[in-house]
């Protein structure tokens, strides 16, 4: 994985988010939190005061508080114009994690970084140069469900499925399985290389919990780029609504992470079970910040998880979501076809899915992205990140103009950002041979 860049957004596409909501302050007056509120309004003094702010948070980079955010201008023309495909990063297809208790085999991809080894025995980490080329013909991150792939898979985690006509190509590894395709400059499907463990980043799709799927093209995109930053990432299928109602797929994803910390998987991925991180959108980011919010005590144990990367999630699924900016009907039924309810106000599930009310101060970093006049109101992540803040957890927010909801926000400025966020966060040795 490569070092921490630390990078920071184009200057002239970065600027505080409030100064964005009061321009649009007569369309969205009743949305303002009491950050804006707080505001003086009156005076050049005022006025000064606020250009300063504005010009301090830029240059010195100083901590934003409460709901505040980082407000980025999306680059590109039409959804997931930006979106690449890693054709060096290797996939594992159709691995079973476990057995659901209704009997349903619960499958997940692995994403591997593309180490290199020389002839001196040395490594270097080809996910530090993204190779990619632009896709424009993906669709919707999750509104379609993507039933191409077979499941071949015996639960041994080395066989791969039908090839998705849809996806990325891509090599499929195994890892251990030595093959004429083995060979002494890919570490990752050779097993008598043994490499340094390497972080390890669950990553949940989107589809309003009802559809979707983990080999999508634009989710196996986001899978393959997580592993060419140098991690050991998943994409992981869960049961689906109607048919599964809640708690049924967060049950589901922390089985994920346990199965990441299971002696053997960390082996034969030489994975650090120490440092798992998550990353979802939209009723993904949801489920990932479900996953950080719940439990206490140690980030390294059990289901629990170092760092969170959401985008677009919804997180208060109760009555008083509806507090939090102007909720669809539409989406009102899709949260109650989910929790299985008929109302929100006879609904005690509600408040368990949402991880607004499960926040404490032992839960990891959060990375909280969401555009600013997209479907799911941009106040549901805003009452978050302030209550996550109020706990005292590092807590990165940022706001995109327009209405791109979860992965459509993943230009290359996005992805950078993201990508610094877990480097500071999942910390690990550089990948490599063990000497």
């Amino acid at each position: 994985m490569r070092p921490s860049r630390l990078r920071t957004a184009r200057l002239g596409s970065l600027r505080p988010a409030n100064s964005l909501r009061a321009a649009n302050s007569s369309r969205r007056a009743d949305s303002l939190r009491a950050a804006d509120s707080s505001r003086p309004h009156t005076g050049r003094i005022a006025s000064i005061a606020v250009a300063l702010t504005a010009l301090l948070f830029v240059v010195t980079g100083c901590s934003l508080t409460g709901s505040d955010s980082e407000t980025l201008t999306p680059s590109g023309t039409g959804l997931y114009s930006e979106l690449a495909t890693y054709p060096d990063i290797p996939v594992v297809e159709n691995v079973q994690y476990g057995v659901a208790s209704d009997g349903t085999p619960l499958m997940l991809d692995v994403c591997l970084p593309a180490t290199v080894v020389d002839t001196n025995g040395s490594t270097t980490d080809d996910s530090a140069t993204d190779d990619g080329s632009s896709d424009d013909s993906a669709s919707d991150d999750s509104d379609t469900e993507d039933d191409s792939a077979a499941d071949t898979s015996d639960g041994s985690g080395t066989t791969t499925a039908t090839p998705n006509p849809t996806a990325t190509p891509n090599p499929t590894a195994t890892p251990d399985t030595d093959t004429d395709a083995a060979t002494d400059t890919d570490a990752d499907t050779d097993t008598s290389i043994a490499l340094k463990p390497r972080a390890a980043i669950v990553s949940v799709h989107g589809g309003s919990w009802a559809r979707g799927d983990k080999s999508n093209v634009n989710w196996r995109s986001v899978c393959q780029w997580l592993a060419s930053e140098g991690y050991v990432a998943v994409s992981v299928n869960y049961r689906l609504a109607p048919a599964s109602i809640f708690p049924s797929a967060i049950t589901d994803i922390r089985k994920a992470v346990r199965w990441l910390r299971d002696a053997d998987v960390v082996e034969k991925y030489s994975i650090n079970p120490d440092l798992i991180g998550a990353f979802g959108g939209s009723a993904g980011g949801n489920l990932v910040s479900l996953l950080g919010t719940e439990g206490t005590g140690d980030l390294d144990r059990g289901s629990r998880v170092a760092a969170v990367a959401e985008l677009s999630g919804p997180t208060d699924l109760t009555e008083n979501g509806r507090d939090l900016g102007i909720l669809s009907e539409e989406f009102e039924q899709v949260q109650l076809q989910y929790l299985g309810c008929g109302n929100l106000a006879d609904c005690p599930r509600a408040r368990t899915a949402s991880p607004l009310y499960d926040v404490d101060d032992t839960d990891p970093p959060f990375f909280v992205g969401h555009s600013i006049d997209e479907r799911i109101p941009i106040e549901q992540s805003e009452a978050f990140v302030e209550k996550l803040r109020d706990e005292g957890i590092d807590t990165t927010f940022v706001t995109v103009d327009g209405t791109l909801h979860s992965i459509a926000m993943l230009n290359a400025e996005m992805r950078d950002r993201i990508a610094d966020f877990f480097a500071a966060t999942l910390v690990t040795e550089v990948p490599g041979v063990v000497p």
